[in-house]
């Protein structure tokens, strides 16, 4: 992974934190919440998704395509944010970061949701998935 730099120090990554709040929840007011963390543990890095429809975001489905925003449409747009992450050098989530999820009520649904549709073999630096009031439901 290597050393990383931040306000002019040095250290190494331990960790990548993929968070998604509830549905009628925003970032937009939890970052200082999340610096405030940060500023306690070097080396842990929090990736703060918005999910389509959430307050500074938009859904345009394209023209004669009709979608729902139901967990399989959002597992789908977190599993190509991951894709978008690593292509970009941004998160290397196939090889060598160590990550993990947490979710809150929707987020974590969409988490669950993602989990259990999830094919590539991540197992090698996928950690655990800390996940808040899921709704979770006996099929």
């Amino acid at each position: 992974m290597g050393l990383h730099e931040e306000d002019g120090n040095a250290y190494e990554r331990r960790a990548t934190y993929l968070v998604m709040l509830d549905f009628y929840d925003s970032f937009l007011d939890k970052i200082d919440f999340f610096k405030g963390i940060l500023k306690e543990t070097p080396g842990v890095r929090f990736i703060l998704i918005n999910l389509p429809g959430q307050e500074g975001t938009q859904f345009n489905p394209f023209k004669g395509q009709k979608r729902s925003l139901n967990n399989a449409f959002l597992a789908e747009c977190l599993d190509l944010l991951l894709f978008h992450l690593n292509e970009r050098g941004i998160m290397d989530c196939l090889q060598d970061e160590p990550y993990g999820f947490i979710g809150f009520g929707t987020g974590a649904n969409i988490i669950l949701h993602y989990l259990s549709m999830l094919q590539t073999d991540y197992s090698s630096t996928f950690r655990h998935a800390l996940l808040f009031n899921p709704f979770l439901s006996h099929q």
